[in-house]
């Protein structure tokens, strides 16, 4: 092995030499020449190399668990996943007779299972639902026995006694052929399986039965019917020398399954300022690339982006670069390779401190923008199940069909038209997963692996490539699995202990092109409109160790980091922002609802932090911040009212019997049961709430999953009235497709208008205060900057006059009416006031 390869396998925790000798060479050929009858090959396993677009021929469940080796596919040890598989997108056997074979080589002295899987219901099986929902079985030669398996029941139990001993263990660089012989008979069909090459088998046919009837049709499922493919379970590895299939009379899928070619995957607009922008993007391979800007009509000279020519370390292809100019604004941007454009997108207007005071336009959107299990381009960079057609459903197939999968989709086509008058919206924030992080990020193998899995998120279809092309985005994706791979915890108060492939993926994908909030930290600041419109980006799970099912909660308060799954360290900072900006829409994006209201596991909320659930809870009140947070899969809006009676006791919180907390929940992926909240009530720790508005419906959930509530959220702001109208625009849930809502002729399906001085504690008021009878000019005056400070020097919070220099309606939180309070403009002029 090369180092790299070394570096794959110590970071899996299996050690991996592909095994070769000449008696396996001679007998792998003996085995494939004989019984030829109409054996084709099902994928050619020699032609399959890393880098290589094979579109919808192959539909790895997790491609990280495969590897192209000299003619041969390697399985890898998945450590959190079991039933690494692949099967056949183009091949839904609906007749019989037909036969499958494959020839394998186990790997290495450690246990595995490996062979055949037949009758799945779609390409997606291992992806969708538990196993009462699954209709596969397996084929499967192990250590000391050769069975077939119920994907059905836990840990696949044998199915129908169909077992027998081997004559002797399954040993390392032994090769057999397995084959699988589907027939009429019976009620439903006839299968038997048979073993060759170093070890013999046989399973006598055994009648077909039926699997559960899909979930949308209703039809029953027979279990020889569907799609096939190889499996491999346990710790052991085996090479796949070759896999093929008698049809009979089954026809494949011929269109939609070709890869298609980008020289640049996809490109995402970042910070936009008055003299720059950044952009994010990954190229298909390492290759010069340069930037040219339009101004006017004409297409300024080009320039180099360094480094391109080649890869980054671990293998990265993506590139962040600032664009810059001078003078007047250029409208246009281009990537070009060899002179040829491989990427335009407009280079969107930035409004200079709101100058134009028209309506400003956010989307919010989380937990994939497209379903997490498309997240496939991977070590080898197998671009399979997602072709251009057949993501995007042309000709006869629709969205949401069994060989797109495609049940994530926001609807990306239309929120182009949210912006004003129907024009492109002017940020995008999403977070938890958005870009699309691994399940567990331990299982991948370095930078290249981590940072492939967003590649099909963002390139999967035009509308989506064009969205975030044009309109500045900010990412805060991957921090949920960190959570979720139980190795990777605790990760440190600033991430230290997480790999360092981890972390510099999330770094390009995420973090570069914004503001870090500190030194080392992947939490950061967005400012869509610096002053007026900022958004802080918390990474919520550094420290998140408790189990999923945990009903053990802290009973005393402390400040640590065991408190804090954000870090201490990003509390301070959030802090120190939500008193010193003056935008008077300050918007912390984060993960963990409030209170532990959900009907299911209480695992990402803040009944486990009490600590940081205080200081949170006390800056949202005190400087009117807006709660928004992914992970949710449930497009949702909640108003907590009343803390005082918060669990453990806590003094910070029991001034609070009467707030208006918003909580926004982005998360697009929704209609999943287990993120639905109880109704209005009081939290299992003593926060009363209201529920405003949620998406599944348990029954609808249940029938329908993922499909049927997908969409995200809209935020639009009102420089003038002060005020914020959000919306929550899902996917029709009665057409058969789902398809997503057109704002140019339709509306949202629910929406709330508040201003964020709603959400201060009004525990006093200011005094209207007219600051142009205060000795400031009006052009002074307008929109200018204040700073609220309590009676002992402490800094309150900082906002905004309105446009004729007042200060109105402007609460005084903590603060008792009476207390003398002091207000600073930034030009010096400090006035002392009585709260009232």
């Amino acid at each position: 092995m090369d180092r790299k390869e070394s570096i794959k396998t110590m970071l899996l925790g299996t050690f991996s030499v592909p095994f070769l000798n000449q008696k396996n060479l001679l007998l792998r050929n003996s085995l494939a020449g004989r019984d030829e009858g109409s054996w084709i090959k099902a994928f050619n396993i020699e032609s399959l190399t890393p880098k290589k677009k094979i579109g919808g021929l192959i539909r790895f469940n997790d491609p990280s668990f495969f590897e192209a080796v000299n003619g041969r596919l390697v399985t890898q040890h998945g450590k959190f996943k079991r039933h690494r598989t692949f099967l056949f997108p183009q091949w839904e056997m609906s007749s019989y007779p037909y036969r499958v074979r494959v020839t394998l080589r186990k790997q290495d002295h450690k246990p595995v299972s490996a062979g055949l899987i037949f009758g799945a219901k779609t390409p997606y099986e291992f992806e969708l639902g538990g196993p009462d929902a699954h209709g596969a079985l397996f084929a499967y030669l192990s250590e000391n026995d050769f069975a077939l398996r119920d994907h059905r029941t836990d840990r696949a139990k044998v199915w129908k006694d169909r077992r027998t001993e081997l004559a002797s263990p399954w040993k390392q660089g032994e090769t057999v052929t397995m084959t699988l012989n589907l027939s009429e008979g019976g009620a439903r069909g006839m299968v038997s399986a048979r073993l060759e090459g170093d070890l013999q088998a046989e399973l006598p046919q055994t009648p077909i039965d039926l699997g559960k009837p899909d979930e949308v049709t209703g039809n029953p499922h027979i279990r020889g019917y569907g799609y096939w493919g190889f499996s491999v379970d346990g710790p052991g590895e085996v090479e796949i020398l070759d896999i093929e299939l008698d049809p009979g009379n089954n026809k494949p899928i011929s269109e939609g399954l070709q890869g298609y070619e980008r020289a640049c995957e996809w490109c995402v607009v970042k910070s936009n300022q008055q003299q720059y922008m950044t952009l994010t993007f990954a190229l298909r391979e390492a290759k010069q690339t340069s930037v040219s800007i339009q101004k006017g009509n004409q297409w300024r000279e080009s320039n180099p982006i360094p480094g391109t020519s080649e890869e980054k370390n671990g293998g990265m292809t993506v590139y962040t670069h600032k664009v810059t100019w001078e003078g007047d604004r250029p409208s246009r941007y281009r990537l070009l390779q060899d002179g040829e454009s491989i990427f335009e997108g407009r280079i969107p207007p930035f409004n200079n401190n709101w100058e134009d005071k028209r309506e400003v336009v956010g989307i919010g959107m989380s937990c994939n923008e497209v379903w997490r299990y498309k997240q496939q381009n991977q070590l080898n960079w197998f671009d399979h199940i997602l072709t251009e057609q057949r993501w995007q459903g042309h000709g006869e197939q629709i969205a949401f069909d069994r060989h797109s999968d495609n049940i994530g989709d926001t609807g990306a086509e239309y929120i182009k038209y949210q912006g004003t008058g129907n024009s492109w919206p002017d940020f995008i924030f999403a977070g938890d997963d958005y870009p699309g992080y691994p399940d567990n990020p331990i299982l991948t193998l370095s930078e290249v692996d981590y940072q492939q899995r967003i590649w099909d998120v963002f390139a999967a279809c035009d509308a989506q490539r064009e969205l975030h092309g044009n309109v500045p985005s900010a990412f805060k994706g991957g921090d949920h699995e960190f959570a979720n791979a139980t190795p990777l915890q605790p990760g440190g108060a600033q991430g230290q202990y997480y790999p360092n492939y981890i972390k510099n993926a999330y770094q390009a994908i995420s973090l570069d092109g914004h503001e870090p909030v500190s030194d080392d930290e992947v939490s950061f600041i967005s400012r869509p409109i610096p002053g007026w419109i900022e958004v802080f980006h918390i990474v919520t799970r550094y420290n998140q160790t408790v189990n999923i099912g945990t009903r053990k909660y802290p009973n005393h308060i402390d400040e640590t980091n065991e408190q804090s799954p954000s870090g201490t360290e990003v509390m301070h900072q959030l802090e120190r922002w939500a008193r010193t900006s003056p935008a008077p829409f300050k918007i912390v994006h984060g993960d963990h609802p409030l209170g532990d209201i959900r009907t299911a596991s209480p695992k990402e909320t803040y009944r486990l932090y009490p600590w940081e659930r205080r200081r949170l809870a006390r800056l949202i009140v005190e400087t009117g911040l807006m709660y928004a947070i992914g992970d949710e899969h449930n497009l949702r809006l909640v108003k907590y009212t009343d803390f005082s009676e918060t669990y453990p006791n806590d003094p910070i919180l029991k001034p609070l019997t009467d707030v208006s907390v918003y909580e926004f929940g982005l998360s697009n992926l929704s209609g999943e049961w287990f993120r639905h909240i109880r109704e209005s009530g009081v939290s299992e720790e003593g926060i009363k709430y209201d529920v405003l508005h949620q998406t599944p419906d348990k029954t609808q959930a249940i029938t329908h999953g993922f499909q049927k509530w997908n969409g995200y959220t809209v935020f639009r702001f009102n420089k003038n009235q002060r005020s914020v109208k959000f919306e929550i625009w899902k996917r029709h849930n009665k057409a058969p497709d789902y398809p997503a809502k057109d704002p140019r002729r339709e509306d949202p399906d629910y929406s709330l208008t508040f201003s964020p001085n709603e959400i201060m504690w009004d525990s006093s008021m200011l005094p209207e205060i007219d600051l142009t009878r205060k000795g400031l000019k009006m052009e002074e005056a307008e929109n200018v900057p204040f700073t609220v400070y309590k009676n002992n020097g402490q800094m309150l919070y900082t906002n905004r006059a309105d446009k004729k220099g007042r200060i109105l309606q402007m609460p005084a939180p903590s603060l008792e009416v009476g207390t003398e309070t002091s207000i600073k403009i930034p030009s010096g002029t400090r006035i002392t006031v009585k709260t009232i």
